[in-house]
């Protein structure tokens, strides 16, 4: 059983139609070897706008350091607030590790 609590929201701004990462350092009370890392934006307008998980390209980590990678076209001509999900699973015990809100800047022409 986890004792990992995320005490707060975490917001993130992006510009909508560029590329671009998201990067956290999860801290050593929670270790990341042996989970599989997952990430997810989506809105109840849109729903879900990206996923991604440890075991694929777009979700990255090393050792407590995770990298999303977000492709340009995943976010092109949106832009508004998003709500956003990152957990692990180790062996079905499911732990956030944290939440919040993807605000997307409306792209620039």
């Amino acid at each position: 059983m986890a004792t990992f609590l995320v005490k707060n929201k975490i917001e993130i701004v992006r510009q909508a139609g560029d590329d671009c990462d998201i990067v956290f350092t999860v801290p050593d009370i929670y270790p990341l070897a042996g989970g599989v890392v997952s990430f997810k934006a989506f809105s109840k307008t849109h729903g879900v706008l990206f996923e991604a998980i440890s075991t694929g390209a777009n979700l990255v980590i090393a050792g407590q350091t995770i990298t999303i990678t977000i492709a340009d076209t995943v976010t092109k001509g949106l832009h508004g607030t998003f709500d956003w999900k990152l957990w692990c699973d180790k062996s079905g015990d499911i732990t956030t590790i944290g939440y919040g809100e993807l605000k997307l800047l409306k792209m620039l022409e």
